[in-house]
């Protein structure tokens, strides 16, 4: 009988659901982890994998439940054993357009005060930290300050991870391709290479056009998907109070050089 060892797909979608996050487990020879930030096209990645899932070896999907709400540095060394052994799928985006697409959602998810009383400017100063005062009785409705106070965790998390060995990194702007206005076609092809080489996969060229041509929206969550709104939203004030929050986070995902934007 082949020896099989459990290859553990576990979305690590910080704060996403209050009780945890449902997590596949795969069997292949060696385990990973898919890590995202909550907006930075989660569903997008896991259905990636759906799509290849026929060119994974001895693939057996099951259910488990996975809920990581701290940054890395807060965990037992034993947890921090785990995660150094585990291969890592990071996927991350610029963070400007990911509190852009938590509004979003919020909007369409949240439909009483006090979320509603806010301008949408004020909903993003929110989400970032700078909370615009509300009543006193309108405080146990303030869902926002949660998802604020998520968002500072899981990005603090996807810094950490990056320092961790065994990690790939992805980005979202490239894997959504020509749909989100930013990447080629070929980019959006080497950016899946990046996964299935790290991953030990080899797909052929008829199955990366079909994986491509799949790849876009088809969730509940997903808005656009387009790259960059952020510049359309964000005036000096917002940009301003974004790098006293987020700026070094921009430089050290990648996303920016310096404060200078």
């Amino acid at each position: 009988m082949q020896k099989l060892k459990t290859l553990l797909v576990a979305v690590f979608l910080i704060g996403f659901f209050a009780t945890g996050n449902s997590a596949g487990s795969y069997q292949r020879e060696e385990p990973f982890i898919l890590f995202t930030i909550p907006k930075s096209g989660t569903t997008m990645a896991q259905k990636y994998f759906s799509l290849i899932e026929d060119t994974l070896d001895a693939f057996d999907l099951c259910v488990s439940t996975q809920h990581f709400n701290l940054p890395f540095s807060s965990y037992s060394e034993d947890q921090m054993d785990y995660i150094y052994v585990m291969k890592k799928v990071v996927l991350i985006r610029d963070l400007r357009d990911v509190f852009c697409s938590l509004a979003d959602m919020l909007d369409k998810s949240l439909d009483r005060d006090p979320w509603v009383i806010f301008t949408r400017k004020e909903k993003i100063k929110k989400l970032i930290g700078f909370a615009p005062p509300i009543p006193r009785d309108l405080l146990q409705n303030d869902y926002a300050n949660t998802w604020c106070n998520t968002m500072r965790s899981a990005i603090t998390a996807a810094v950490e991870i990056l320092s961790i060995p065994n990690t790939c990194v992805i980005r979202y702007e490239m894997l959504v391709g020509p749909k989100g206005g930013i990447a080629t076609e070929s980019e959006m092809h080497q950016e899946m290479k990046k996964i299935n080489d790290f991953l030990g996969v080899t797909l052929s060229d008829e199955k990366y056009s079909y994986v491509k041509d799949q790849l876009f929206g088809g969730s509940s969550t997903f808005n656009k998907g387009k790259v960059g709104p952020w510049k359309r939203e964000f005036d000096e004030e917002l940009k301003n109070l974004f790098k006293l929050k987020y700026g070094q986070e921009l430089i050290d995902l990648g996303y920016e050089e310096n404060f200078d934007w």
